[in-house]
């Protein structure tokens, strides 16, 4: 465990608060509180109130429960080397949807009265099914999914380039660099909802902006997350000869598919967006993850950059028995946003929920090298936070992606625009 004094020498160096303007910078002091800020639910003298409603029990609390552990090793860090946020501590308040919009709907309704804001609510269905009332409640929500029709959703922000656009770009770049011949034959294997046919939907959009002459989607299968056979869909894959299977899915499909192509002998490349990869995965498949790529827009985990020191020291600080995942590094970035919205509503006399709302427009936030830096306008176009991606191997050895391409933009991400309704 490192001493609290390299995070002190660490924390000079990280990105620590917000200008009047929202950009966040490194090296200053947590500003002053206003004498006569105003607050609302969550907040009093001594706390704010945030909340973290996340899946720690269910099928991907793989990918849950260390990503909460990112935020709220940022909030203690924070909490430790700049007294909070407005002379208050910032103070998680976990709850469990075990990635059940059902159960997403009352953990909300359970602890929406006593936080301020929302730094994860994990899962697309959830987002969209508490959009009415987290526009009504006037909570501002970090979307714990990169799904792009959350985006125009009244007090709900994604923080990270969308899914979609990790579709595009992966597909883009595979028409670059592994096509044979011919036109790059690709197969998709999709969740059967809402984040599964934005994905479809991206990989087409792909596939028309790059031309048959490059690209041709030969086969698409959808699947229920209840579904344990994948059989049938590998099959179908194989037989319309897909030499890339894009995966809009989750860990728990990841592992499954996989599992079945090495049985039936099937070696495509696969590729599939950050949350269809958990650190969970390499024990149990080992060498099979070497057919699989990921397309994310963050650092790895133990990454160079003093940014990821800061997280790394921070990790083995506030939380010592949690092992390395790149959940940690999204987790800590949903942190980074929180503080900055809520610096900048401090600055702006307004901790209130409409204080923070109102802090989000025009919120600019410096990430120092861990992510693409993102900001947040008006209208939805403006609200996309980056269009930036990069392409990952997994590391058998560290369990975690590893770049194998510079961050970039695909000429296909540059005209995609979010979906219409």
């Amino acid at each position: 465990m490192r001493s609290r004094s390299i995070l002190c020498l660490l924390a000079a160096t990280s990105v620590v608060a917000a200008t009047a303007t929202g950009v966040a910078s490194a090296g200053t002091d947590a500003p002053a509180e206003p004498a006569d800020v105003a607050t609302g639910p969550g907040v009093d003298d001594g706390e704010i109130r945030v909340g973290l409603l996340n899946d720690f029990s269910g099928p991907i609390a793989s990918i849950g429960t260390p990503s909460a552990i990112g935020a709220e090793v940022y909030f203690d860090y924070y909490n430790a080397e700049f007294g909070g946020v407005c002379g208050r501590q910032i103070v998680s308040v976990r709850a469990d949807t075990k990635y059940d919009t059902q159960i997403a709907v009352q953990e909300y309704r359970a602890v929406k009265d006593d936080i301020a804001m929302i730094t994860q609510l994990l899962g697309t269905g959830a987002v969209l099914a508490l959009a009415n009332d987290i526009a009504r409640d006037g909570i501002t929500t970090l979307a714990g999914t990169l799904a792009a029709d959350v985006i125009p959703l009244d007090h709900i922000f994604v923080y990270q380039t969308p899914f979609e656009l990790e579709a595009v770009n992966g597909i883009s770049w595979a028409a670059e660099n592994l096509a044979g011949d011919g036109p790059l034959q690709v197969g998709v294997i999709y969740q059967g909802d809402a984040y599964g046919e934005a994905g479809l939907a991206a990989v087409e959009h792909a596939a028309s902006e790059l031309g048959e002459d490059a690209v041709q989607i030969v086969a698409t299968a959808s699947y229920s997350p209840t579904d344990e056979d994948f059989t049938s869909h590998v099959q179908k894959m194989k037989e319309a000869g897909a030499e890339v299977v894009w995966l809009h899915d989750t860990p728990r499909q990841t592992a499954a598919v996989l599992g079945v192509s090495a049985q039936q002998g099937y070696a495509p490349q696969f590729m599939s967006t950050y949350s269809g990869f958990a650190s969970a995965l390499v024990e149990p498949l080992g060498e099979l993850l070497n057919s699989l790529l990921i397309v994310n827009s963050n650092q790895s985990y133990g990454d160079e950059g003093e940014e990821m020191e800061t997280l790394v020291a921070a990790v083995e600080e506030y939380a010592p028995d949690q092992p390395a995942d790149n959940s940690l590094v999204v987790g800590w970035i949903s942190g980074m946003v929180t503080v900055q919205a809520l610096q900048r509503a401090c600055e702006m006399g307004d901790l209130s929920r409409e204080g923070i709302a109102a802090a989000m427009v025009g919120l600019e936030v410096d990430h120092n090298g861990i992510t693409p830096d993102i900001s947040f306008g008006e209208t939805p176009e403006e609200r996309i936070p980056s269009r930036a991606n990069q392409i990952a191997e997994i590391n058998l050895e560290t369990t975690l992606p590893s770049a194998i391409s510079e961050i970039f933009t695909s000429d296909a991400a540059l005209t995609w625009t979010l979906p219409e309704g």
